[in-house]
């Protein structure tokens, strides 16, 4: 190429080199096929999550402040893993290769794997080629790894990419946290499971920043709850505090109130509303919804921990009948009658018992409610009291309360109803996941009460406002005595689970 007399010489790869470099967005495009053997869909949030990124990586590339931390909230199989814990790595070496990162996911197996796919990515022939010498300017220096490893990857640099497991402790610092769903979404239920989360980024990966004014925590994940890491981060979790700015990148899957930064709304597709009409259709977000339930749908999908269409369960879609099928075991497939021990004399909370049938028909029914505030003995005569009335074809279900005192009263409560048919339950996860199997029966018209009971009002008011209401007591136990009926068939947000 001759211009005005001079000769100018370049190649595919001087210009592949140069806008790779220069564009994150243009890097994850040229070096996809090295982590993928899919055909990429480059949606339009794909670029805006390439743009945030790199606006943080260039402040700390110039080594000034920056502004803030990062949460992005974004549905699952949205590029989410790809675009930051792979590939934005090996992209900020092409232009810093002294750059210390510590990537961080739910588990070691899945921080391992992210981590060997980002080396993937430095070990390709084309990212030797174009960025593993030193370019002819000697602005940039060469990316060479010191080592083989997968969990530390060292360059001859200095720099390096660490994984880690949720919990773990670390002795490194970074100039990027990388925190890529700190919880499975699959055991999102387990209140455990998030705590642990929340105190290792606020009391461990919260400290571990080379330079606490340039260097950044990014965190990527779907909602999971409200007091899940984006809960921390965001402000959500009462008594608990970030102490750092941040800036809030969160895309539904369809568009609604929940779109942050509000300008990023413009983008949704004008005719269907989506984030991603290819990838996340409506069929396809509808069988989410069915394998999730309601509120892991609400969580993972909308990234709204209430669901967008009101409170948990729909008790405008309860049904009432004025003839129940009688409470014997030829009219029902199983029914339950579960107590939440909660409750104290003049305190509080309140001791529920809940009646639950499964009909012959699949009908959920509930039949009875008991609830009141009791001394411990009264309390303990008022369940024998009950259990005699229901009679045995009633199986009794009794939450085990936290704590030795809680194994010990649910054990006791157990011995003094000899002869009745009854299970103990520790419950795993918070409130809200365990009414969710419960809540997707209602939300299909599933529910059956009996009409006139003296305790539906008290007890369908309660329920409209869970899990934001005053008292929970009646909605536990009817959320215990229904896992329990159901069975093998009950299902917990992101998978169905066997009891």
């Amino acid at each position: 190429m001759e211009l005005e007399g001079y000769a100018v010489s370049f190649d595919e790869a001087d210009v592949g080199q140069s806008l790779c470099r220069e564009t994150f967005f243009e890097f994850l495009k040229e070096f996809w096929p090295e982590v993928s053997s899919e055909q990429p869909v480059w949606n339009w949030h794909t670029w805006v999550l390439c743009y945030e990124l790199q606006k943080a990586a260039e402040r700390v590339f110039a080594g000034v402040p920056n502004p803030h931390d990062y949460v992005i909230n974004v549905p699952p199989g949205t590029t989410k893993s790809t675009i930051v814990s792979e590939m934005f790595p090996a992209w900020c070496w092409t232009r810093r290769p002294d750059l210390q990162f510590i990537c961080g996911s739910h588990t070691m197996d899945i921080a391992r794997d992210l981590a060997r796919r980002s080396k993937d990515v430095i070990q390709s022939e084309k990212y030797k080629s174009w960025f593993g010498v030193p370019s002819p300017d000697g602005k940039y220096k060469a990316v060479v790894l010191a080592n083989t490893a997968t969990e530390m990857i060292i360059n001859t640099e200095g720099g390096f990419r660490l994984a880690v497991g949720a919990g773990h402790v670390l002795g490194f610092h970074g100039h990027f946290i990388l925190v890529d769903d700190p919880i499975d979404p699959e055991s999102a239920s387990s209140v455990l499971d998030r705590e642990t989360a929340v105190k290792w980024m606020s009391e461990t990966l919260s400290t571990r920043k080379v330079n606490k004014i340039v260097s950044v925590t990014i965190l990527v994940m779907q909602r999971l709850a409200v007091e899940d890491p984006s809960g921390l981060m965001l402000g959500q979790i009462r008594d608990k505090r970030w102490g750092t700015p941040v800036r809030h990148i969160c895309l539904p899957w369809k568009l609604s109130d929940q779109v942050r930064p509000e300008k990023l709304r413009a983008y949704y597709d004008k005719k269907t509303k989506l984030l991603d009409p290819i990838r996340l259709p409506e069929k396809v977000a509808l069988e989410y919804k069915i394998r999730m339930g309601k509120y892991g749908f609400a969580c993972q999908m909308e990234q709204n921990p209430i669901p967008v269409e009101g409170n948990l369960i729909a008790v405008h879609k309860f049904k009432y009948l004025q003839n129940l099928p009688p409470t014997t075991l030829t009219h029902y497939k199983k029914i339950v009658r579960y107590w939440d021990k909660a409750g104290t004399h003049e305190g509080g909370k309140r001791t529920a018992g809940v009646k639950l049938g499964i009909d012959n028909h699949d009908r959920v029914v509930i039949l009875d409610v008991v609830i009141g505030q009791w001394s411990a003995g009264e309390r303990e005569a008022v369940i024998k009291s009950v259990a005699g009335k229901d009679g045995r074809d009633v199986q009794i279900g009794v939450e085990q309360e936290p704590g030795s005192g809680g194994k010990e009263s649910a054990e006791a409560t157990v011995q003094r109803l000899m002869g009745y048919v009854c299970e103990i339950e520790l419950p795993t996860g918070d409130k809200a996941w365990r009414a969710d199997p419960f809540a997707a029966q209602a939300d299909i018209g599933n529910v059956y009460l009996p009409d006139g009971a003296p305790w539906i009002p008290e007890y369908v008011e309660e329920l409209r406002y869970f899990p934001e209401g005053t008292f929970s007591d009646q909605t536990d136990a009817t959320s215990g005595a229904f896992n329990m009926a159901a069975g093998d068939n009950v299902h917990m947000g992101a998978l169905f689970r066997k009891k």
